[in-house]
């Protein structure tokens, strides 16, 4: 995936330089998101080259919770409701993508091969307790 230079997007620079999605993960902060990256493009235009990571990377973070007991009610497992209030308070508050498996799915080797190949390179997750 390519990431566009927020700098270059400001100044209309046609094409922007892009950054690889894959590569910031790689590099040793990208948890953390707190390094910063170098515009080659915004460098040569002789505007402000460092670019935080946080201005072009927004975290991802997998939510894993454990199911609880079932409410037939709603028809939703007792901490599925906990898990999705999280989500949308991390989304609004700390700018992070958030996902979680809402299946009835007990966990287990089948739920990590699809987080996995889901989002191979996520920056972060939140363990589950089980049973």
């Amino acid at each position: 995936d390519a990431l566009p230079c927020p700098q270059c997007v400001k100044n209309r620079q046609a094409p922007p330089h892009c950054f690889s999605r894959h590569k910031i993960l790689e590099m040793p902060d990208a948890a953390g998101s707190s390094g910063s990256l170098t515009c080659p493009k915004c460098r040569q235009a002789g505007r402000h080259f460092f670019i935080k990571m946080s201005d072009v990377f927004t975290p991802e973070v997998f939510l894993s919770y454990n199911s609880g007991t079932y409410d037939r009610l709603t028809g939703l497992y007792a901490t599925q409701e906990v898990a999705k209030k999280l989500k949308h308070t991390l989304e609004r508050e700390a700018d992070v993508a958030c996902w979680f498996d809402e299946s009835r799915d007990r966990g287990g080797a089948s739920t990590w091969k699809r987080v996995n190949r889901a989002e191979p390179g996520g920056s972060s997750m939140a363990s589950e307790q089980r049973q």
